[in-house]
């Protein structure tokens, strides 16, 4: 979206009409994305956050909708059951007079969004093993999300061997048979299994 938009400075009357239009299909389609993983894994990266998207120019309500995924991705499934802690009767009573019997615990979520963002050349996943223990129910939602790799780059160049393997003279080899033998030639040349020595 971000080149089309620059092309449609220059672009002439006609082009921009379709380049309006291409950007506007892009929209519907992109929101209709399963984005969360992308989203999710932006705003735990503290050194984007939600900086990132008011950065590169996202539309307020486009920005609104990341955080309200992400929030509702920690809320529903990783905050804690209950905000509120009981004091113990057995604690001094000047303490549960103060409190009132309930001590609030701080929203994780709000105060990793309002603290500061991390250095650039932060390493995220170290990052948030330092500080697991300041954000333990984030930090298990960033294990969960910046797991997940980038692409899947790895296992298609490990398949795309498959145009050598199955050849004209091996078109009728089962698919069990295929998967088995690209397995082992990824295998072997990534040095998991060695060649017998004959």
């Amino acid at each position: 979206m971000d080149k089309l938009e620059d092309f449609e400075e220059f672009a002439s009357i006609e082009i921009k009409y379709a380049i309006r239009k291409a950007i506007e299909k892009l929209k519907t389609y992109y929101i209709k994305t399963d984005s969360s993983v992308y989203t999710s894994a932006i705003v735990l990266d503290p050194r984007l956050k939600l900086y990132y998207f008011e950065e590169h120019n996202w539309e307020r309500k486009y920005i609104d909708e990341a955080k309200n995924l992400f929030s509702e991705i920690y809320y529903s499934r990783y905050a804690p059951n209950s905000d509120i802690l009981q004091v113990d009767d057995d604690e001094d009573d000047l303490i549960a007079h103060i409190y009132k019997g309930h001590i609030e615990e701080p929203d994780e979520f709000e105060l990793y969004i309002k603290a500061s963002r991390a250095p650039p050349k932060t390493d995220i996943l170290q990052w948030w093993k330092i500080h697991e223990s300041e954000y333990p129910n984030l930090a298990i939602l960033a294990r969960d999300y910046l797991a997940v790799p980038a692409t899947s780059v790895p296992i298609e160049r490990a398949f795309s061997g498959g145009v050598d393997l199955v050849s004209n003279k091996r078109c009728n080899l089962g698919p069990e048979t295929i998967q088995a033998c690209m397995c082992l030639k990824s295998w072997w040349k990534n040095g998991i299994i060695n060649t017998p020595r004959g």
